[in-house]
């Protein structure tokens, strides 16, 4: 099954903040599996539930991850405040 990664604003100046485009991510991912048919990975939209960005261990394990999951997909979706677009 082809993967679809899901790209979105996650820093922000605030953790609550964070947290909640975190959860905008996830409802991106749904969006992308809708519209494309396959899986989609976001894993900012569940690592910072998880994981501490400001402590250097877990920031580099978060990253890790990421790695992992953008060397498995081949298109991306990118949402923007302003829309979405598929690449």
């Amino acid at each position: 099954m082809a993967l679809t990664y899901v790209c979105s604003p996650l820093s922000t100046p605030t953790r609550a903040e964070m947290l909640a485009n975190a959860a905008k991510a996830s409802t991106y991912m749904m969006k992308a599996e809708q519209e494309f048919g396959n899986r989609a990975v976001a894993p900012h939209a569940y690592l910072p539930f998880l994981l501490d960005d400001t402590a250097p261990e877990e920031r580099a394990f978060g990253l890790g991850v990421w790695a992992e999951a953008v060397s498995n997909v081949i298109p991306a979706w990118l949402s923007t405040a302003t829309g979405s677009a598929a690449a």
